[in-house]
Order: structure tokens, then C-alpha cells, then sequence
């Protein structure tokens, strides 16, 4: 992973060589293949692969003013089957991966459903049209949790 801190909201970097005030770097991250996505939870990012999430803890700013991070494996087996699959509540984060749907509280990944309703759902999911599926979540209607996904015809 190539990380910068100096860029503005929403920009790309003009270039990855460090500067007087820019630290630009190369961060070795233990995931397996190659990152999906990411998601925040408790001050904390979560990135994931299609096995795999890593954590990204903020460790201090007591040596200089950019932040050191701690990066450390936080689930093997549990990732995120595309880059949308997953949404965030108030409390938790709904995500799906290549064998389950699952809720994060912050602290604990926990599979929603049973393996019957894993094994219609997944059923229903086109193999040439999963890079469709994304969640979204309505917090305004009890909170309620949608998938969509592309079926087969």
C-alpha cells in the first residue's frame, strides 16, 4: 500500500517522492490477493480482501505530527466479495463475503442467517455478475438492511 499525507480532501497526489512537508511511504499489508475495499468502525479502518481484513489502528502523535499506524491481521477467512458490499449503520457494519453475510459491531464479525437462507441466497447470485452486488442500509426505516444483487434469469 502506498499511502501520502499531504493531499487535500477528495485528490489524488501530485507524487509519491517525499518531500519537506509530505511523508509519502510503502506499507506492507498481510492480506492475501488484493485489497477490495475498506470500511471505518470505532476510529479504526478495516481493509479487506476477498479473504482477509487487516486492521489500521492510529498508534500516536507524539513523535512527529503525522500519525503512525498500527496495521495487524484482524480476520483471516473473513473479507468482502466486491468493492460495495458492504454498508455502515449508527452501529454496526453489514458486509458480505464469498460465504456468508455478516454484521461487524467493532469488535466481532457474526454471520446473519442460517446455512439454509446462506445457500438460496447464494443460489441466486449470477457467478458472471457478482462484481453487481452492493448493500445499502435505510437507518430512517428501523434500520432496516437490503441487498441487492443481480440474479439469474
Amino acid at each position: 500500500m502506498l499511502f501520502r499525507s499531504s493531499f487535500g480532501l477528495n485528490q489524488a497526489p501530485r507524487t509519491w517522492e517525499p518531500t519537506i512537508t509530505n511523508i509519502a511511504n510503502q506499507l506492507e499489508v498481510p492480506l492475501r490477493g488484493p485489497c477490495v475495499d475498506a470500511f471505518p468502525s470505532n476510529g479504526q479502518l478495516f481493509l479487506c480482501s476477498y479473504w482477509d481484513t487487516v486492521v489500521f489502528s492510529p498508534l500516536n502523535y507524539s513523535t512527529t505530527s503525522t500519525p503512525i499506524l498500527g496495521v495487524r491481521l484482524y480476520n483471516q477467512g473473513r473479507g468482502l466479495l466486491t468493492s460495495n458490499a458492504w454498508a455502515n449503520t449508527d452501529s454496526a457494519v453489514y458486509g458480505m463475503d464469498s460465504r456468508d453475510v455478516w454484521v461487524f459491531d467493532g469488535n466481532n464479525f457474526k454471520g446473519i442467517g442460517n446455512q439454509r437462507v446462506k445457500n438460496w441466497l447464494f443460489d441466486q447470485i449470477d457467478p458472471a455478475n457478482y462484481q453487481r452486488i452492493f448493500i445499502e442500509t435505510n437507518t430512517q426505516d428501523r434500520k432496516s438492511t437490503r441487498l441487492n444483487s443481480s440474479h439469474r434469469t
